[in-house]
């Protein structure tokens, strides 16, 4: 068996602490770079909803905060799949907010997309924050629940 010089147990440590060192930035740039997207697209008007997304049942969904007007509180919502019907799914009387017990369905609610990609733009009542967005019955999921924090600006 052949001897590895010094030379080279040295370049092979140096790389693996640079590897070491170029994973742990990358993982802290990738934290730093999602966490200022969930501020740009999730936070309006010091509106926050948590978790912004979320994975159940083989159907992924999104919330996003996109103002408030005179009409009321206005929210988009992504959902994705690749197994289930999106188009079965009631989104009038699926999706609401929550406060203390009381339900709020849409006022109005415009859906778009395909079968398995659907958007949604909802305008809910102005009520008192804060309040939770529930998606209810979604591909065999009960209740999903996105909690709005904050003060309108």
């Amino acid at each position: 068996m052949k001897k590895i010089s010094w030379e080279y147990w040295f370049l092979f440590l140096i790389s693996g602490i640079l590897a070491i060192l170029l994973l742990f930035t990358l993982t802290k740039a990738k934290d730093t770079d999602t966490s200022s997207l969930v501020t740009s697209n999730q936070i309006t008007d010091s509106v926050v909803v948590s978790p912004s997304a979320g994975a159940a049942g083989g159907v992924s969904v999104s919330v996003a905060y996109v103002g408030s007007d005179e009409e009321g509180w206005n929210f988009n919502f992504n959902f994705d799949t690749h197994n289930v019907n999106l188009d079965t799914y009631d989104y009038q009387k699926g999706i609401y907010l929550e406060k203390n017990g009381g339900l709020y369905p849409s006022l109005k609610i415009e859906v778009s997309g395909q079968t398995h990609h659907k958007k949604a733009e909802a305008v809910f009542e102005k009520i008192e924050l804060p309040f939770a967005i529930i998606i209810k019955n979604l591909s065999a999921i009960p209740r999903r629940e996105f909690k709005v924090e904050g003060e309108r600006g």
